[in-house]
């Protein structure tokens, strides 16, 4: 049963272009952390029983599986960029079944350094534990894991500024407005405000204007008071119709006359795009998916190791899924720019 004193108003949209490059920014950013976090780490241990070892992948904990070492060895890759030649190198144990157990590429010289102590601690027989460790830590990855982590928590700041709900309880004496503002139903601030002879509630409304022209429609809810204006929230939020809708309550909840409300601006159109622009906007979503689908498979090698997906599906699954959303989703966004492009050329014909 609903309670005559309380009312949700809400929720509030988040903000679409901000959530969307958090979203596109993610697989980036968990790229280089990765790369600048990984380390492989190679454990032995010899007992009564015998010697066992584990390779196991750092940050993720992919892997630990005690086997029985045969021999360890290092292996060579030169790769070529503009900077010069770079020497890699992965360390290789074998055990006494045949399976390989490998680390990423790494330092060509870690790698026979480590390769080597290990195959010192194999035939020597006289230590009991062996506990090294290889990282791929870059400096260049990890000031850019540390800009991209600054940007995506802007964004992410900035798609979430004005979301949520309030929840408005009027106390017992109906002159006091309690207001909790809730984000996934936690409650992060609570306040109270003085609602007494309260004579109307409008809306405030806020369009932003962008670059593009008129952008997102914002706006609250101002509750007329003897004692001044009372504004709800005190932030403007986005959206049309709640604000429409916590203000039709508000009124009933304070017992108020019942308003009309409306917006004096026109309805925009929604122009069809011509083939040309659906195509290119098209083949533009599917660069980007595959990019992202690149860095989710970079970011699965990070994890996993040189080991197998656990699913049995290809990498090129994760970067044709990322190339059909991108083609899917970027006609949207080419729609929506056009629909601001009317709105701009119906706001100058009207000055």
């Amino acid at each position: 049963m609903r309670d005559a004193r309380r009312l949700r108003y809400g929720p509030f949209r988040l903000a679409p272009g901000a959530l969307q490059f958090f979203i596109l920014l993610l697989p980036l950013l968990l790229t280089f952390a990765l790369q600048a976090l990984h380390e492989t780490t190679v454990r032995c241990q010899r007992d009564k029983i015998g010697l066992s070892c584990t390779v196991r992948e750092s940050p993720s904990g992919v892997g630990g599986d005690p086997f029985t070492p045969v021999s360890a060895r290092s292996t060579r890759e030169v790769v070529r960029s503009r900077s010069g030649p770079h020497v890699m190198g992965r360390v290789i144990v074998l055990d006494t079944q045949g399976r390989e157990h490998q680390s990423l590429d790494v330092s060509h010289d870690d790698s026979v350094a480590l390769a080597s102590a290990l195959q010192r601690f194999i035939g020597d027989g006289t230590e009991a534990h062996f506990d090294q460790s290889l990282d791929q830590f870059s400096l260049g990855a990890a000031v850019f894991g540390a800009v991209f982590f600054a940007l995506g928590l802007l964004l992410l700041g900035s798609a979430v500024r004005g979301s949520g709900s309030v929840e408005l309880s009027l106390g017992l004496d109906r002159e006091r407005l309690t207001l909790a503002r809730k984000y996934c139903g936690v409650t992060f601030s609570r306040y109270e405000l003085n609602v007494a002879r309260a004579a109307a509630v409008e809306i405030q409304w806020f369009r932003q204007h962008g670059r593009h022209g008129p952008g997102d429609l914002f706006g609250r809810l101002c509750v007329a008071t003897p004692n001044g204006n009372v504004f709800i929230p005190s932030h403007y939020a986005r959206g049309r119709q709640v604000h429409l809708r916590g203000a039709a309550q508000l009124r009933e909840l304070l017992h108020l006359t019942p308003m009309h409300d409306h917006l004096f601006e026109p309805e925009l159109a929604h122009p069809e795009l011509r083939l040309v622009d659906r195509a290119g906007t098209v083949l533009f979503g599917v660069a980007i998916g595959i990019f992202e689908g690149r860095l989710l498979v970079a970011s699965l090698s990070l994890l996993l190791g040189p080991r197998p997906l656990p699913i049995d599906l290809s990498p090129l699954w994760l970067i044709a899924v990322g190339a059909g959303l991108g083609g899917l989703i970027a006609p949207q966004w080419a729609r929506q720019r056009l629909d601001d492009g009317v709105a701009t050329a119906r706001a100058k014909s009207q000055s």
